[in-house]
């Protein structure tokens, strides 16, 4: 029998943390809850007030996602200028710097409050998707049970940071330039139409264009004899 939970218990119920490291999981006592409106530099201060950053935010509907960019120290004179002329020498180094985020020059921090965004406190949801989202990349970590999966593979999956179950926030590592979804859809569209006339070869030769050109979008690809099929 279907047992019809309301919806407020289910965005009040506290997840669990089985499953992610330790060293992933910041305290709840630690830091405060945000809100109602979040300031990612406000948190990100908590972590390392010495460093300050550049904040891109993302179209949002359920949660609030942000890139995050360390911003270059300033130079102390000319002649360091000169030597640190190369920008991507100076991306690197403050990649480098330490830090809480040691090796990111760049982040994606998503907020996940008990709620949908974009409609406010109308519409509660539970906070429990941020979990499962976190276990999903945990699996894929350094040393994991998949570990070796990500790094052999076209697919490029994030690497789970940290965990912040008591303010909602998870951060990950930021997997650069790649194509979305929506491209990949857009892409197949007209490829559509030839395998509904019946002309499969071109469709599925295209098709197979089509998904090597977009080998860095993360959704699940199954051979199929010689295709891959979308699943």
């Amino acid at each position: 029998m279907l047992k019809v939970v309301p919806a407020a218990s289910v965005a009040s119920a506290k997840p669990t943390t089985s499953g992610i490291p330790d060293d992933l999981l910041t305290q709840g006592n630690k830091l405060p809850i945000l809100k109602p409106a979040f300031n990612f530099g406000e948190y990100l201060n908590f972590f390392d007030p010495s460093q300050a950053y550049d904040f891109y935010s993302y179209a949002a509907f359920t949660n609030v996602t942000v890139r995050v960019v360390k911003k270059t120290p300033p130079k102390a004179d000319n002649k360091e200028k000169d030597i640190a002329a190369d920008q991507d020498q100076v991306q690197e180094n403050v990649a480098q710097s330490g830090g809480v985020f040691p090796g990111c020059q760049s982040l994606i921090i998503k907020y996940s409050p008990p709620r949908v965004v974009y409609l406010g406190q109308s519409m509660l949801m539970s906070t429990y998707r941020q979990l499962v989202e976190a276990k999903a990349l945990s699996l894929f970590g350094p040393g994991s049970r998949f570990g070796n999966l990500a790094e052999n593979s076209s697919v490029t999956i994030p690497r789970l940071i940290r965990l912040d179950i008591h303010s909602h926030v998870l951060i990950m590592s930021e997997i650069k330039e790649t194509g979305s979804l929506e491209n990949l859809l857009r892409a197949l569209i007209p490829l559509n139409s030839q395998r509904d006339k019946g002309d499969y070869q071109p469709f599925f030769t295209e098709r197979e264009h089509a998904l090597e050109n977009s080998s860095q979008i993360f959704i699940p690809l199954l051979p199929s004899r010689k295709l891959r099929t979308i699943i």
